[in-house]
């Protein structure tokens, strides 16, 4: 699956995208696995969009070719 990191939460980690091939079958798993190894994610809010879809659903399966993106809080204007 593909990551992609956007505003605060791409600064903390410092990259833009990754290539994750981990078996994770839903996003309450890689919620858990992003956060047990970047420590920051525990301390910063973050919403996940699948295939450009916003999505609150943590029980969400992972497909291989998803992609995924950890968003930070955001307001319109």
């Amino acid at each position: 699956m593909q990551l992609l990191f956007f505003g605060r939460v791409q600064e903390e980690l410092k990259m833009s995208e990754m290539d994750l091939a981990i078996d994770v079958s839903n996003l309450a798993e890689l919620k858990q696995y992003l956060e047990d190894r970047y420590i920051i994610l525990q301390q910063e809010p973050y919403t996940f969009a699948v295939n450009e879809v916003l999505t609150r659903d943590l029980k969400y399966r992972i497909r291989p070719d998803d992609v995924i993106a950890v968003l930070p809080p955001f307001s319109g204007g």
